[in-house]
């Protein structure tokens, strides 16, 4: 009988197991490199997606700049509230209550470590500010969180018709009986529209709202003839009385106390002050009936916001005016940073304007809107998580701004700084050992023109 030895040899056995080991580690090698690149896809993907939903409700707000704000109150003594006015606040120094003719924006350059908003937020917990952010301050009719507020309408005269007047009905998204409307009296002169709030004088100080009907308002808020026309906005739903006749939101980064509320993927560094260096950029808006801010936030992980202002202080004969009933020649001819927190600066003033004439344009409502003719946002993000296969490198460094800084600000086509004085140069490796290079950031740009300012009109 014949015996079949034929078979595998342990040599054999063993080589073949080693290439297999092999092959199974290059793929698994390959698969944990496929896992971490795609993790970070899609992290990167997520930051890209909530920067367009979040950043452009901040340009929705933006646009809506002084729309529906009273420009004088007439003879009426107005009194209203606004934001708390705590210790320390950044909102409540952005008050124009409780008399005074409200701002159409109003802004803090530069935010100085140690400034909060504790005793401004309506919720538990406390938030600072993140040291050297801007902080931006939106009023007009438009920027509230309630449907009430995202409508209008308007009353014209009519000499068929005595005592109240109906206002006009639109198709859909009217405004609803009971919601609390101001009304504005539009007269144009000299080249220049002025909204007058329309208050029943009866009562000291004067009531400057009224609750909307269908079928008309009292008598007071009639046209009396064709020259005048009445527009109505919605501020606050029924129900709510309106502490200040118009919405405010507000735009900052902030950090929480808690520090659950920020999510693990942000650099959890810190400067060698014990700051956090990157924060939630928040929109707070007012609320009416105490003051308080609700916080909604709108982008993770930001590290800083810059705002600069531009300005058209020339009339048409090219001399520098501060009269508010001049209109500009439409051309922007200077740049500007925010008041400082505390109200005094600006600190950065370019071109045609000096820093007392614009810091007046900043502190008078009228004379704003007639010279503010855009508002230009620097927000710088970061992308996705940490990377330690990555480290951020400036390939266009100038002098003032090094290989691991940022420029956040106006740059040129080639991306290097327009000038390094308006803006701020964001060091991603800070005092006190903190490295944030191994972060992808990028730069938001958000560069609108308020079309219900005086001067763009």
């Amino acid at each position: 009988m014949t015996t079949n030895s034929k078979g595998f040899t342990l040599v054999e056995l063993i080589v073949v197991m080693l290439v297999f080991g092999v092959i199974i580690s290059i793929a698994g090698g390959a698969f944990k490199t496929i896992l971490s690149h795609s993790t970070r896809l899609v992290k990167s993907e997520e930051s890209n997606i909530e920067g367009l939903i979040g950043l452009e409700m901040f340009r929705h707000d933006l646009e809506q700049v002084g729309f529906g704000l009273p420009g004088s109150y007439g003879d009426a003594i107005v009194s209203y509230t606004e934001a708390s006015t705590g210790s320390g606040t950044v909102a409540g120094r952005l008050n124009d209550a409780p008399s005074g003719v409200p701002r159409a924006v109003a802004g803090a350059n530069n935010i100085p470590a140690g400034l909060d908003d504790t005793t401004s937020y309506s919720g538990t917990g406390s938030f600072r500010l993140l040291p050297g952010t801007d902080y931006l301050s939106i009023k007009a009719s438009s920027v509230g969180t309630n449907e009430a507020s995202q409508r209008w309408s308007y009353i014209n005269y009519s000499s068929e018709s005595l005592g109240s007047k109906p206002p006009k009905t639109w198709q859909s998204k009217n405004l609803l009986p009971g919601d609390r409307v101001i009304i504005l009296n539009r007269t144009f002169a000299n080249g220049v529209y002025k909204n007058t709030l329309m208050a029943d004088t009866n009562t000291t100080p004067a009531n400057y709202w009224a609750s909307y009907s269908n079928s008309g308002l009292a008598g007071i808020y009639s046209p009396k003839s064709p020259e005048q026309f009445f527009y109505v906005y919605g501020i606050t739903p029924s129900g709510t009385t309106p502490g200040m006749p118009f919405n405010r939101a507000d735009y900052f980064v902030g950090i929480p106390s808690t520090s659950a509320r920020i999510p693990d993927v942000c650099a959890s560094e810190i400067d060698g002050g014990g700051n956090r260096l990157v924060g939630i950029l928040y929109k707070a808006t007012v609320n009416h009936a105490n003051g308080k801010l609700t916080y909604m936030p709108i982008l993770d992980c930001v590290a800083d916001m810059q705002v600069i202002y531009g300005w058209n202080f020339r009339d048409s004969t090219g001399t520098v005016s501060t009269d508010a009933d001049v209109m500009g020649d439409g051309l922007i001819d200077t740049w500007s940073t925010p008041l400082n927190s505390d109200g005094t600066g600006p600190n950065t003033v370019s071109g045609a304007a000096s820093a007392a004439q614009v810091s007046a344009a900043l502190l008078d409502p009228a004379l704003l809107s007639a010279r503010l003719k855009t508002i230009k946002v620097y927000i710088l993000a970061q992308v996705g998580r940490r990377d330690r296969e990555y480290t951020y490198v400036n390939t266009n460094p100038v002098t003032g701004v090094g290989a691991t800084d940022i420029f956040v600000g106006p740059v040129d086509n080639s991306g290097r700084p327009e000038t390094l004085t308006l803006g701020r140069v964001f060091p991603l490796k800070p005092a006190g050992g903190a490295d944030l290079t191994h972060y992808r950031w990028k730069v938001y740009r958000l560069i609108i023109t308020p079309k219900n300012l005086t001067t763009n009109n």
